[in-house]
C-alpha cells in the first residue's frame, strides 16, 4: 500500500511568526491577571478553579475544546496518574466518551509527558504531531483527535512544587479554524507560568520549615476548620491535632487562630489555587481520579477567520 493511500492528512508547514504578531498587548496581559485573580478566589476547590481556567482560557485564545489535569508519578514511570482532570467544550455524549477515554488512558494517547520532572514548556502542535508514535499514525480514520474534530493544539506543562509531577493544559481548535499563533501560545505560557510561580511561592513560603503533617493541619486551619474537623479530616487523635496547633502558634509567634490568620493573610499558601496532589490523604485516595466534563461554546466559523490580534478579547455570547 502506498503512503498516499494510507493517509489523507494535510501536512501543515512550519510557520515563522513576525515579532509584531508574537508580542502580547496590555489588554491580553490584563486578561491573564484578571483570570489569575479569579483562580485564586476559587483556589480551595481544584476542580472548580480548573473548570474556570479552561472556560476562560478557551475564550482568551478562541479555542474549541480543552483539558487540564495534574499528572503525577506512580510505580511505573510510563503510566503516570491523572488527577482532577476536567474536559471542556464537548457536548455530544459519544464524543465525551472518546475524550474521557483519551484522558483516562493518559500517557502517550493524550500526548501527556511521561517524564513528570521535565522542564515546563508551552508549544503549538498540529494533529499530525499529536499522533506521532501512536497506533493510528497511518490510519487517520482511527485517530481519536480527528473524531473529536481537534486539528490544532496548544499544549502547556508546568512543573509542580517538589518535583511532584506536572500540571497540563491542552487547548484545541477544529480543522475549519485557523491554526494557533505565537500570540495565543504566549497568552497560555504567561498564564501557566504565573500559576507555577504561585505554587512555588506557596511551597517556598512555609513548606521548607514544616513537616508534611504540620502543613496539612495548617492548611485546614487556614480553611476555617476547627480542631475537631481536622481530627476527622486527617484521621488523627485530638491530642495530636491540639499539639500540632500549639506548635504552629509557636512557629509563627502568635497566640491565637485570629493572629495566625492575620500573620498569614498575604501568604501564597492561602492564595495559590489548591492542587489535588496536595489534598490526597494516601496513595489509595481516589477522590480526584474521575474525569469531569463541562460544556462550552465551540469555535464558530466566524471567529475562525478573525485575525490574531483578537486574542485576549472575550467574545460576546
Amino acid at each position: 500500500m502506498s503512503p498516499a493511500s494510507r493517509t489523507t492528512e494535510r501536512r501543515t508547514p512550519e510557520k515563522v511568526f513576525p515579532a509584531s504578531e508574537s508580542r502580547l498587548s496590555l489588554r491580553q496581559v490584563r486578561s491573564v491577571f484578571r483570570l489569575l485573580a479569579d483562580l485564586r478566589d476559587l483556589g480551595p476547590s481544584p476542580l472548580a478553579w480548573r473548570r474556570h481556567l479552561l472556560l476562560e482560557s478557551l475564550r482568551l485564545v478562541e479555542g474549541g475544546t480543552g483539558v487540564a489535569a495534574e499528572i503525577v508519578p506512580r510505580g511505573r514511570p510510563d503510566t503516570p496518574r491523572v488527577l482532577g482532570a476536567v474536559i471542556v467544550g464537548v457536548r455530544e455524549p459519544r464524543l465525551v466518551r472518546v475524550y474521557r477515554a483519551l484522558v483516562e488512558r493518559s500517557g502517550g494517547a493524550l500526548g501527556l509527558p511521561t517524564d513528570t520532572g521535565r522542564v515546563s514548556a508551552t508549544v503549538v502542535r498540529t494533529r499530525q504531531a499529536m499522533s506521532v508514535g501512536q497506533s493510528w499514525r497511518q490510519r487517520p480514520d482511527l485517530d481519536p483527535w480527528r473524531t473529536l474534530d481537534c486539528e490544532y493544539f496548544i499544549c502547556s506543562s508546568q512543573g509542580l512544587p517538589g518535583g511532584n509531577g506536572v500540571h497540563l493544559i491542552i487547548l484545541t481548535r477544529p480543522a475549519r479554524a485557523r491554526p494557533f499563533g505565537e500570540a495565543e501560545r504566549r497568552v497560555v505560557a504567561l498564564l501557566h507560568a504565573e500559576l507555577g510561580r504561585l505554587w512555588r511561592g506557596a511551597d517556598d513560603d512555609l513548606a521548607a520549615d514544616l513537616p508534611r503533617p504540620m502543613q496539612q493541619t495548617l492548611e485546614l486551619l487556614l480553611a476555617g476548620s476547627s480542631e475537631g474537623q481536622i481530627v476527622d479530616a486527617l484521621v488523627r487523635s485530638p491530642h495530636t491535632v491540639h499539639d500540632q496547633v500549639k506548635r504552629l502558634y509557636r512557629h509563627f509567634h502568635v497566640n491565637s487562630r485570629a493572629q495566625l490568620l492575620v500573620r498569614l493573610a498575604h501568604s501564597p499558601l492561602i492564595r495559590a489555587p489548591r492542587l489535588c496532589v496536595q489534598l490526597l490523604k494516601s496513595d489509595d485516595d481516589s477522590r480526584f481520579d474521575a474525569v469531569e466534563t463541562e460544556e462550552a461554546e465551540r469555535l464558530t466559523d466566524a471567529s475562525a477567520t478573525r485575525p490574531s490580534r483578537a486574542v485576549g478579547r472575550v467574545p460576546r455570547g
